[in-house]
């Protein structure tokens, strides 16, 4: 069975690099982004494997074109915590092994799945076994 990973970022930066990647070893990949889904898969990523958020991506750059330094920084609180609870949304009902989140838009995330495993205990020895049984699947 693949190794499941979810990317959650706000932009490019290089996940979009890090998930063809992923995918070239077998991953099963699903990248959570603002991007629309036709640019990310000229970056090697197929569609399937995209969830987005077009309306945050064309207010992000709308608020980059028109509101100058001092407005992007007055609106980038609220960006990350809207994207942040929707990749939260989205990820409540994806079954990933890892989660990477890119810092800007993890932290309303980060307590949802905080609330969600409340007093239990992190699933680290099965993501360890999938880890080791990937990597050696990997080698052959």
């Amino acid at each position: 069975m693949p190794l499941k990973i979810a990317i959650v970022v706000h932009g490019r930066f290089h996940a979009f690099d890090l998930g063809r990647e992923l995918i070239k070893q077998g991953v099963d990949l699903v990248l959570l982004t603002n991007y629309p889904k036709r640019v990310v898969q000229q970056f090697g990523i197929p569609q399937r494997n995209v969830v987005n958020c077009i309306s945050h991506g064309v207010l992000s750059r709308l608020i980059n074109r028109t509101a100058g330094r001092r407005g992007r920084a007055m609106f980038e609180p609220f960006l990350h915590r809207w994207f942040s609870t929707w990749a939260a949304h989205v990820l409540s009902s994806v079954d990933a092994d890892m989660i990477h989140a890119f810092s800007g838009v993890s932290e309303e995330l980060l307590h949802a799945f905080e609330a969600e495993s409340a007093g239990t205990q992190p699933e680290t020895e099965n993501f360890f076994a999938k880890m080791k049984e990937f990597l050696a699947g990997g080698a052959q």
